[in-house]
């Protein structure tokens, strides 16, 4: 499930939830607690990534993740003049999905850059582990949603722009 992120939806959903709950329990007044920051709920992680200008890599090179928990990435892109997008593929296959978005580009660069340089043999759609990101430009973002795989392991994630793949990569690591 792709979904467009705005930062101010997340500020505003945290203010009202700490609106609602001082609402629900007056008390007379006291030294207030710092508020702690909203975390996941217990089953789900959330992760940002980012595009890092100028250096063509994410701004996370790792990241850990439960076996069978719902995962949700946002990534963005802030200020890249380029595209990227962002793609979790199964172990030890991404030098082999990465030759194959290669070869889709010198195949028929137009055809490659309408599939996102995706390739859409079935091996390669085999080792995608969640839908990946569509290609985002500056100041787009994305949110990719997905349950973790079920089997622990360091999974691999890259760019499949020509060209960004040996230096945007990183690790999803899952644990039991």
């Amino acid at each position: 499930m792709k979904t467009v992120f705005a930062p101010t939806l997340l500020a505003l959903a945290l203010a009202t939830t700490a609106l609602s709950v001082r609402a629900e329990e007056p008390k007379p007044a006291a030294p207030a607690a710092p508020a702690a920051p909203a975390a996941a709920a217990a089953g789900e992680t959330k992760v940002v990534i980012g595009v890092v200008p100028a250096v063509m890599q994410y701004d996370k090179k790792a990241f850990s993740v439960k076996a069978g928990d719902k995962v949700s990435i946002l990534f963005t892109n802030k200020g890249c003049p380029l595209q990227h997008n962002l793609v979790i593929l199964k172990p030890g296959t991404d030098a082999k999905f990465g030759m194959a978005a290669d070869k889709m580009i010198v195949a028929d660069a137009a055809g490659a850059m309408a599939k996102a340089y995706l390739p859409d043999d079935a091996e390669s759609k085999a080792s995608i582990v969640a839908a990946s990101t569509k290609l985002i430009g500056t100041g787009q973002n994305e949110i990719l949603t997905f349950t973790a795989p079920a089997e622990a392991g360091a999974y691999p994630f890259l760019c499949t722009f020509p060209g960004h793949r040996f230096l945007m990569k990183g690790v999803m690591t899952v644990t039991q």
